[in-house]
Protein backbone atom coordinates (compact mmCIF):
# COMPACT_ATOMS: atom_id res chain seq x y z
CA UNK A 1 0.00 0.00 0.00
CA UNK A 2 1.21 3.51 -0.85
CA UNK A 3 2.16 5.33 2.39
CA UNK A 4 0.14 8.44 1.43
CA UNK A 5 -3.14 6.55 1.06
CA UNK A 6 -5.69 5.74 3.70
CA UNK A 7 -8.59 3.35 3.26
CA UNK A 8 -11.99 3.70 4.88
CA UNK A 9 -14.53 0.88 4.99
CA UNK A 10 -18.18 1.84 5.19
CA UNK A 11 -20.87 -0.72 5.98
CA UNK A 12 -24.18 0.08 4.35
CA UNK A 13 -27.48 -1.76 4.51
CA UNK A 14 -27.17 -3.12 0.98
CA UNK A 15 -23.55 -4.26 1.25
CA UNK A 16 -20.03 -3.05 1.87
CA UNK A 17 -18.41 -0.20 -0.01
CA UNK A 18 -14.73 0.72 0.07
CA UNK A 19 -13.65 4.28 -0.49
CA UNK A 20 -10.08 5.38 -0.98
CA UNK A 21 -8.84 8.84 -0.09
CA UNK A 22 -5.41 10.27 -0.72
CA UNK A 23 -4.51 12.72 2.02
CA UNK A 24 -3.75 16.33 1.11
CA UNK A 25 -4.92 15.93 -2.48
CA UNK A 26 -7.97 17.62 -3.95
CA UNK A 27 -9.01 14.51 -5.89
CA UNK A 28 -11.30 16.80 -7.88
CA UNK A 29 -13.04 13.92 -9.62
CA UNK A 30 -13.78 11.95 -6.45
CA UNK A 31 -14.33 14.44 -3.64
CA UNK A 32 -15.48 17.94 -2.85
CA UNK A 33 -14.14 20.48 -0.37
CA UNK A 34 -16.42 22.65 1.76
CA UNK A 35 -16.21 24.76 4.90
CA UNK A 36 -17.78 23.81 8.21
CA UNK A 37 -18.39 26.37 10.97
CA UNK A 38 -16.84 23.84 13.38
CA UNK A 39 -13.05 23.39 13.09
CA UNK A 40 -11.07 20.14 12.94
CA UNK A 41 -10.10 19.14 16.47
CA UNK A 42 -6.63 18.07 15.28
CA UNK A 43 -5.45 21.12 13.33
CA UNK A 44 -8.15 23.82 13.63
CA UNK A 45 -8.92 24.01 9.90
CA UNK A 46 -12.51 24.60 8.79
CA UNK A 47 -11.95 23.19 5.28
CA UNK A 48 -13.40 19.68 4.97
CA UNK A 49 -13.56 17.03 2.23
CA UNK A 50 -16.33 14.56 1.37
CA UNK A 51 -16.89 12.21 -1.56
CA UNK A 52 -18.92 13.70 -4.41
CA UNK A 53 -21.49 10.92 -3.92
CA UNK A 54 -22.35 12.32 -0.45
CA UNK A 55 -24.01 9.27 1.02
CA UNK A 56 -25.24 9.92 4.59
CA UNK A 57 -22.63 7.51 6.01
CA UNK A 58 -19.69 8.92 3.98
CA UNK A 59 -16.85 10.06 6.21
CA UNK A 60 -15.94 13.75 6.17
CA UNK A 61 -12.19 14.36 6.48
CA UNK A 62 -10.24 17.49 7.27
CA UNK A 63 -8.86 18.78 3.96
CA UNK A 64 -5.72 20.06 5.74
CA UNK A 65 -4.59 17.16 7.92
CA UNK A 66 -6.72 14.29 6.54
CA UNK A 67 -8.15 13.24 9.91
CA UNK A 68 -11.74 11.93 9.98
CA UNK A 69 -14.08 14.57 11.42
CA UNK A 70 -17.65 13.25 11.17
CA UNK A 71 -20.14 11.55 8.86
CA UNK A 72 -21.76 13.48 5.99
CA UNK A 73 -25.22 13.45 7.60
CA UNK A 74 -23.70 14.97 10.75
CA UNK A 75 -21.97 17.67 8.68
CA UNK A 76 -25.29 18.44 6.98
CA UNK A 77 -26.89 18.98 10.41
CA UNK A 78 -24.12 21.43 11.35
CA UNK A 79 -24.48 23.24 8.01
CA UNK A 80 -28.26 23.51 8.47
CA UNK A 81 -27.79 25.00 11.96
CA UNK A 82 -25.62 27.65 10.34
CA UNK A 83 -22.66 29.64 11.57
CA UNK A 84 -22.46 30.89 15.13
CA UNK A 85 -21.83 34.55 14.26
CA UNK A 86 -22.20 37.08 11.47
CA UNK A 87 -18.46 37.09 10.76
CA UNK A 88 -18.48 33.28 10.57
CA UNK A 89 -21.42 33.50 8.13
CA UNK A 90 -19.50 35.87 5.84
CA UNK A 91 -16.42 33.63 5.81
CA UNK A 92 -18.51 30.52 5.17
CA UNK A 93 -20.45 32.19 2.34
CA UNK A 94 -17.23 33.31 0.66
CA UNK A 95 -15.54 29.90 0.91
CA UNK A 96 -18.57 27.78 -0.02
CA UNK A 97 -19.70 30.06 -2.88
CA UNK A 98 -17.68 28.22 -5.53
CA UNK A 99 -17.80 24.77 -3.98
CA UNK A 100 -21.44 23.83 -4.73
Amino acid sequence: MHPGWSFTLSLVTIGVSVSCLEENDTMSGLSEDFRLPVPCLSCGSHLMRVSRVKNPDDMVHCASCGKPVCLWHEAQTVLRQGPGSESEALIEAAVNRYRH
